[in-house]
């Protein structure tokens, strides 16, 4: 990632001196961010006799995507005030401008006592896959296409790790460790197509970013 922008879209039902207590149900807040990078390969050309190794860059433009659900509380008719976050998605990442990228990752993470099946959908804060600190989890991911490279982007100490899932038929798996202090976090599945390496035009990216809380 080479540099980004923001843009934060948000669509209020604006209350009115007619409206009765319950009538102004929600706000819908959309926050798109931008990235601007370049994928860099590094391989063997074999076609010749002696192989020589070759690197190979290609630029992509990302545009992740988080939508959230803001309710109305209070008897108040001011909108610039009075409103409580209700639902929130997962973060979303595809090419910007560059067509379909690939299809979106099924992802399952795992724990002694917990499973859930991600859905980056908007959804209620209480859904929100939830964890005891140090918890040890499995992820679990799975594709169409056993040829793509699937990393994870997990919380390690006071920053992040990033390690490729290897795959294990026809999914990946992987492990960490949750840090042991409270909060709320983010977990990032990456997906690069096998056909990153022969195509020599483009880069298409996915990933989905997941929500968690640890208490």
């Amino acid at each position: 990632i080479e540099r980004d922008s923001l843009d934060i879209a948000v669509e209020l039902t604006e209350p009115g001196p007619t409206d009765s207590l319950g009538s102004v149900p929600h706000g819908l807040a959309t926050i798109t961010k931008y990235f601007w990078g370049t994928l860099e390969i590094i391989g063997q050309d074999t076609s010749g006799e002696v192989w020589q190794r070759v690197r190979l860059s290609k630029p992509f433009v990302m545009k992740g995507t988080i939508s959230a659900l803001f309710e109305k509380v209070g008897f108040d008719y001011n909108s610039r005030r009075g409103w409580r976050l209700t639902q929130l998605s997962d973060a979303v990442y595809v090419p910007q401008g560059q067509g379909q990228g690939l299809p979106a990752p099924q992802i399952e993470i795992r724990s002694s006592d917990s499973f859930y099946r991600i859905n980056p959908a908007r959804k209620f804060l209480r859904y929100i896959p939830e964890f005891a600190p140090g918890e040890s989890v499995t992820v679990t991911v799975s594709m169409s296409d056993t040829t793509n490279i699937i990393k994870m982007r997990y919380p390690y100490w006071s920053g992040f790790a990033t390690t490729e899932l290897p795959r294990i038929g026809d999914t990946y798996s992987g492990g960490f460790i949750f840090p042991r202090n409270e909060d709320y976090g983010h977990l990032l599945i990456d997906a690069v197509t096998g056909s990153a390496v022969s195509d020599t035009i483009r880069y298409r990216p996915n990933a989905i970013g997941v929500t968690y809380r640890i208490r």
